[in-house]
């Protein structure tokens, strides 16, 4: 038969520490006094909060954790760490988790919230308990674990003070001026703005993936904007051997996350950040489709974004150019390949050797098709390669707003 948990006792324990203004792994010292099951408490980098049951223990997850302070990063991905904080943090209370990892040790794990941020997990093996009362007395303890951290004298330090000062410059038009010094003393120029996306809700990852960008004492803020993007702001980079090393750092961040990243140009003063915002986002309006994890840049993709923002705001008939337009009809009407030749070989520097690799096709295919290009057009590509950049970016964009509307 199922133990019973006394939470009448355990919420007067839990308002003790409230009171007496324990920490966190005071509390859970109180909790276990009284429950008498394993918890553990976890930042949403998964970096231990707290932890109260003997050891070793026998549930390698969370004995791992209490040995190093944290989860790696391949455990967290190789594990499905993040999927299941995402189904905590969508009911918005703790449940109970009895596979996968948790399968022979099933427990009750819930988000913390503070102030309607995410910030930390609770979780409480059931062990011999009755299960409903250890799902109540999860939730009981990610609150007190809230009213803790917002009471704790911490909270008012500097470093957090400064996280919120960041918050504020990231997401709103303009910030104060005393934010802006503030952020400004603490991160130097020059300065890079980043847009992070997932193809839907998954708070858990961008929060996770923000731990992992902005540590303590790094050259990166960040803050999440609703529940699929995440802003991030670099800074302190060189303009010229950074940003390639920026794209690279960002391009394997995309691809391990699963996530969109729209880069904007430098800027060196604070004041700019607005605009910096703006090309971010709209480099990662470009991303997505079919492309899978991308990151765009701003300047390098300029011509591609006005061309796309211009089809979308005008129409595809106003703004894409009459040469592209019949590619794209001969291309319909034939079966032929000449739009995606075209967009290869621009994305590859004018190189046809480049243009058929990844076209996966032969260097003479991608030559005659220019050729046949130059003849329907009645101009030599390589002389009119801004309006051709920008009439394939229009013709994408269109495209796009016409697949849209077909699903609408």
């Amino acid at each position: 038969m199922s133990r019973r948990l006394d939470l009448v006792q355990l919420r007067a324990v839990l308002l003790d520490s409230i009171m007496e203004k324990h920490t966190v792994q005071e509390l859970f010292d109180s909790v276990y006094g009284c429950i008498r099951l394993p918890a553990i408490c976890f930042d949403v980098s998964f970096r231990l909060v707290a932890y109260a049951f003997p050891r070793p223990f026998v549930f390698p997850h969370w004995e791992n954790m209490a040995a190093t302070g944290h989860a790696s990063d391949d455990t967290v991905m190789s594990n499905g760490y993040l999927g299941y904080q995402e189904m905590m943090y969508a009911k918005g209370e703790a449940q109970i988790f009895d596979w996968g990892t948790c399968l022979s040790f099933p427990q009750a794990c819930g988000p913390v919230m503070l102030d309607g941020r995410l910030i930390a997990y609770c979780g409480i093996m059931l062990e011999n308990a009755e299960a409903a009362d250890v799902l109540e007395a999860a939730n009981m303890v990610s609150k007190a674990i809230s009213l803790i951290r917002k009471s704790d004298g911490k909270e008012a330090a500097d470093s957090v003070l400064l996280g919120r000062s960041a918050e504020l410059l990231l997401l709103h038009s303009s910030a104060p001026r005393d934010i802006t010094e503030t952020v400004a003393k603490k991160y130097p120029p020059q300065y890079m703005f980043a847009v992070m996306k997932t193809p839907g809700t998954e708070v858990s990852k961008l929060q996770y993936v923000l731990g992992v960008l902005c540590t303590e004492g790094g050259s990166a803020i960040g803050c999440l904007k609703g529940d699929n993007m995440l802003y991030v702001m670099y800074s302190g980079l060189d303009t010229g051997q950074d940003m390639r090393l920026m794209m690279f750092k960002l391009t394997g961040t995309a691809l391990k996350y699963g996530l969109y990243v729209g880069v904007s140009d430098f800027f060196s003063d604070l004041s700019q950040i607005r605009t910096a915002r703006e090309q971010a986002l709209l480099a990662a309006d470009c991303c997505g489709g079919d492309s899978g994890p991308v990151v765009y840049g701003f300047r390098e993709n300029y011509s591609h974004i006005v061309g796309r923002c211009a089809a979308g705001y005008f129409g595809q008939e106003v703004c894409v150019p009459p040469e592209v337009t019949a590619l794209a009809m001969e291309d319909k009407k034939n079966g032929t390949d000449y739009i995606i030749t075209l967009e290869a070989w621009l994305a590859h520097f004018r190189r046809p050797a480049a243009a058929a690799e990844a076209l996966h096709v032969h260097k003479n295919t991608v030559v005659n098709r220019l050729q046949r290009i130059a003849e329907i057009i009645g101009r030599d590509p390589d002389e009119c390669v801004e309006m051709l950049t920008a009439g394939v970016g229009m013709l994408r964009r269109a495209e796009t707003h016409s697949r849209e509307g077909d699903v609408k």
